[in-house]
């Protein structure tokens, strides 16, 4: 009985490393600037200093938990910056917008 020949086939080449998508200059810039606590975001012709992580106070974060959006929106900016919109004419539509902003920011 003769034994069968075994043909050994080359190992597979592995998958080239996966690149990660480049970030957006404008998030990158965020991102820094979040550092100190504060985002630059611009709604309506504003620009607003919206504070994230442990910088935003404790009355917004009550207002978000409880699904209290608008509230929780309003304790974030604070008065004079909720004025400032509010005087501009901010509309609920344009309100949602500043939450998808914020969110995106924050990768949620």
């Amino acid at each position: 009985m003769t034994a069968a020949k075994v043909t050994q086939l080359p190992a597979p080449e592995p998958d080239p490393p996966k690149k990660k998508p480049k970030k957006a200059a404008a998030v990158e810039a965020q991102e820094a600037e979040a550092d100190d606590g504060f985002v630059t975001i611009e709604q309506r012709g504003i620009k607003l200093r919206v504070p994230v992580g442990g910088k935003l106070p404790i009355a917004a974060v009550d207002k978000f938990r409880i699904g209290d959006n608008y509230g929780g929106t309003r304790e974030m900016l604070g008065p004079e910056q909720w004025k400032k919109l509010s005087d501009a004419g901010l509309t609920l539509d344009e309100l949602d917008e500043l939450g998808n902003k914020v969110q995106e920011l924050l990768g949620n």
